[in-house]
């Protein structure tokens, strides 16, 4: 993992017993019942988000109601 990964969700996933392929699993039914159309995270997406490359959420400059805290992730 890099120096500047995500070490929250990497606490998070150690916890919940979760692998990155179990996660995206979750992402993507979630984002199913929210949007109704299937989500595309791979578990490579996870790595990615493990390492610190990508990080998600991104900013919603409307400002929109999905915020929520690494401390306190959604319901999967």
């Amino acid at each position: 993992m890099a120096e500047y990964g995500n070490r929250r969700l990497a606490a998070w996933m150690a916890q919940q017993e979760m692998s990155a392929g179990k996660l995206a699993d979750a992402v993507n039914r979630a984002i199913g019942r929210l949007t109704g159309r299937p989500g595309a995270t791979s578990p490579r997406t996870v790595f990615r988000w493990l390492s610190g490359e990508n990080k998600w959420p991104q900013a919603n400059p409307s400002g929109g109601p999905w915020r929520w805290s690494p401390a306190d992730p959604p319901p999967i």
